[in-house]
């Protein structure tokens, strides 16, 4: 994307949230803290707390609902039942969802204008970082942003892997950072447009959109409630995905008493 195609309110909410470009850079994610371990550890953190309740490998094909609450139809073949649904599930994928009833044009159309970026993540891990190093940076030739945690740099491309090697992406982070690529130990790439479960990296909004967005983007349809970072006041963040979950999770108990 061009920056022609993004909201200059939305990139002035952003660097609001992380202080200022100069703390971006000099500081990482400025005003946001980072899991050691790596995002993916809250997950399985909650997925312990929940148990076997949790589906893997079952891909939703359809979504049914009625008097008597909604049914959702798995790929292979599967059902579950229950008084109302939550979908949390990126924007992008809905279409590949059958509704019945279909969901209102209204809802279908607010849907289909939420933008993903179309970018690749880059992760690599290197030596401990040294004083007077980069925490964070925007430019780049192909990495167009970065930052970084003591021994792992983190980087987006707004490209996808068949315009760039994964060589080419680590290199151009290495640099941004003032690291040798020798001294990077593993290197971990996610091209998520190519992702088939979500298309796409972080929301982004169109000029003029902004002001509206959250207003405009339907939250609820019938018994079927919608959940994402997009739906909330932090929609690229994680944050907003935990708003999102909250609001929603307390709209469900509202609704069914």
């Amino acid at each position: 994307m061009e920056a022609g195609d993004i909201s200059l309110l939305q990139f002035a909410d952003f660097l609001t949230r992380e202080g200022s470009i100069a703390r971006f850079a000099l500081t990482g994610m400025g005003l946001h803290g980072h899991i050691v371990e790596g995002t993916g550890a809250l997950c399985a953190h909650l997925a312990d707390q929940i148990g076997p309740r949790i589906r893997l490998n079952a891909t939703v094909t359809a979504v049914d609902q009625g008097a008597r609450g909604v049914t959702v139809h798995t790929e292979d073949g599967d059902t579950v039942h229950g008084d109302q649904a939550i979908l949390a599930v990126p924007t992008p994928v809905l279409p590949d969802i059958r509704f019945s009833p279909d969901l209102p044009e209204s809802v279908r159309n607010a849907n289909a204008n939420v933008r993903y970026g179309q970018g690749t993540k880059v992760a690599a891990v290197v030596d401990a970082r040294r004083m007077r190093q980069a925490k964070g940076f925007i430019g780049g030739t192909t990495v167009r942003a970065g930052w970084r945690t003591d021994r792992v740099l983190y980087g987006f491309a707004n490209t996808s892997l068949d315009a760039a090697s994964p060589t080419a992406l680590t290199e151009d982070l290495c640099q941004a950072f003032g690291v040798s690529p020798d001294a990077v130990q593993r290197v971990e790439i996610m091209a998520w447009s190519q992702d088939p479960f979500t298309r796409g990296t972080y929301v982004y909004l169109q000029p003029g959109q902004y002001a509206g967005f959250r207003r405009s983007l339907p939250h609820t349809s019938n018994r079927v409630h919608f959940a994402g970072a997009e739906r909330s006041s932090w929609p690229t963040w994680m944050e907003g995905a935990v708003e999102s979950g909250e609001d929603t999770a307390n709209a469900v108990i509202a609704a069914t008493g």
